[in-house]
């Protein structure tokens, strides 16, 4: 009995550990953007929120919140554009999650290839996450990759890992 009792507290231990350092990273948000001029107005794609939930936009209102010129935004305004999402597309584990918060930092210190005319009249989709700072208290979008008219990437090796786990969502 006493062993049992033993077990069950070293794995509520083990398991309360696990938490707080997934709870240590900050929560990072991930967007996936596709702009199209060419034949009507086209805004759509999807946001991972703190808890993993993917959700999708199609032509949110005119309430939607934007970065400001130096590309941070509030979490506040963060969260109004996910109340304005319409669809939930699916759930990434907590796991995932933290893992590629772990690399956020290190895609913020990347820097971008140069961009290239690649296509005509196929828009824009944009990769991006947003690195929490500190001082600033809010987040940085960083712009992970844009495929389109014009293409280019950002060139850290933490970036490109983000970009390929996004791809594989939806």
């Amino acid at each position: 009995m006493k062993q049992n009792i033993f077990y069950t507290v070293i794995i509520l231990l083990f398991l309360s550990c696990i938490k707080e350092k997934y709870d240590s990273i900050p929560h990072g948000y991930y967007t996936v953007e596709y702009t199209n001029m060419a034949w009507g107005y086209q805004y759509n794609g999807w946001i991972i929120d703190a808890d993993g939930n993917v959700m999708s936009f199609n032509l949110p209102t005119s309430n939607w919140n934007g970065t400001d010129s130096l590309g941070f935004i509030s979490e506040t305004d963060l969260l109004n554009n996910i109340a304005m999402c319409d669809t939930s597309i699916e759930k990434v584990t907590e796991r995932k999650l933290y893992l590629n918060n772990k690399l956020i930092q290190g895609a913020a210190m990347g820097t971008l290839t140069e961009k290239k005319n690649t296509s005509n009249d196929a828009g824009s989709t944009k990769y991006s996450c947003y690195y929490y700072d500190i001082e600033m208290d809010a987040f940085k979008k960083v712009l992970l990759n844009v495929e389109g008219d014009w293409s280019y990437h950002n060139e850290s090796t933490e970036a490109k890992k983000i970009t390929t786990w996004m791809k594989k969502i939806n």
